[in-house]
């Protein structure tokens, strides 16, 4: 064993064909902040021995893994994510030659898609099984790539050989705060025609309530549910009327649509498709509206939003996301 520099720790993801069963790495994903490791819950005695101490024993009565990971969103390996957030996957033909689109969709169950996480450790490689997405948020801010901040929950790990090249990762693209396009409407129909709104900052964070199921007999969870669905956000622009002011006051509804599309990467051999990340809320509603007028500073208005599920159009919060890229297929 060594001292090391965290960026020596490589991260695997696969998605495991039957829950709970751990696969070797099918894609290597670079990350920004690595923060998922093994916990535990212990108890301790509370026997009296005739002495002062308050314990003289504990016990380890839970072991799972849980921790946020951060990423640089990458129009490949980002869709792992997004299938196992939402639970469903279609992969349409191509949209031109060797391009695709993957659109996510919401299960209504609560056993979505499982991960095996991987890291790959100079000081010793570990597989979680049945990682589940407990949160997942993404951060559009200026000046930087587009981010993507996800808790998990897992069993809790176990030692293997991971057995793959160091620094085996694929060719993949990134997004950038250039290649955001925000829209609102009444309807969802009417996204194609509603004008863009320009926006200075925008996060999304969708959460899933994820249960560890215990049972007697183990340590190890023996489920991981996810439970209420939810989506928040918020955007951040010039104040320069007081729209969302209004629409926060009289209880308005709106339809939204994201579009992060980066239009300098052509796909396919350069067909004019580009890699793309669509996200599309059906019925939004505003629940703040923050103004912020520093004395000789540019006044700006921060609103946080929160999706809803339609219940007169029977649309889930998440209407879809939709990802184009190169890959063929998430089976492997």
């Amino acid at each position: 064993m060594a001292k090391i520099i965290g960026s020596r720790i490589n991260l695997g993801v696969a998605r495991e064909a039957a829950r709970g069963t751990c696969l070797k790495p099918q894609r290597w994903v670079p990350w920004v902040n690595l923060g998922f490791t093994d916990k535990v819950t212990a108890i301790n005695s509370g026997e009296a021995l005739g002495v002062l101490e308050d314990s003289h024993e504990k016990f380890v009565v839970e072991k799972y893994g849980e921790g946020d990971i951060e990423f640089e969103v990458r129009d490949e390996s980002f869709g792992y994510f997004l299938y196992a957030l939402m639970g469903t996957l279609t992969t349409s033909t191509a949209v031109v030659a060797n391009s695709y689109d993957h659109t996510f969709n919401l299960a209504q169950t609560n056993q979505h898609q499982s991960l095996t996480l991987s890291t790959e450790d100079p000081n010793g490689d570990k597989q979680f099984c049945l990682s589940m997405i407990d949160s997942l948020t993404i951060n559009c801010a200026l000046g930087e790539y587009v981010k993507s901040t996800i808790g998990f929950i897992s069993k809790g790990s176990h030692d293997t050989a991971v057995d793959s090249a160091t620094g085996d990762f694929a060719v993949e693209h990134k997004f950038r705060a250039q290649d955001i396009e925000f829209k609102l409407a009444t309807t969802r129909a009417g996204l194609g025609a509603a004008a863009l709104v320009k926006l200075q900052s925008l996060s999304i964070t969708v959460n899933k309530n994820i249960l560890k199921k215990q049972m007697l007999g183990t340590v190890q969870p023996d489920d991981l549910i996810n439970q209420g669905f939810s989506v928040e956000g918020e955007f951040t622009l010039p104040y320069e009327d007081q729209t969302y002011r209004s629409l926060m006051l009289d209880n308005t509804y709106n339809a939204m649509e994201i579009v992060i599309e980066n239009n300098d990467v052509e796909l396919a051999d350069g067909a004019g498709v580009n890699p793309t990340i669509s996200i599309v809320l059906p019925r939004v509603g505003f629940y703040d509206w923050t103004p912020d007028r520093p004395k000789g500073e540019l006044a700006e208005q921060t609103i946080g939003f929160k999706g809803y599920y339609d219940f007169a159009n029977t649309e889930n919060s998440i209407y879809s996301i939709v990802l184009r890229n190169d890959k063929t297929d998430y089976t492997t």
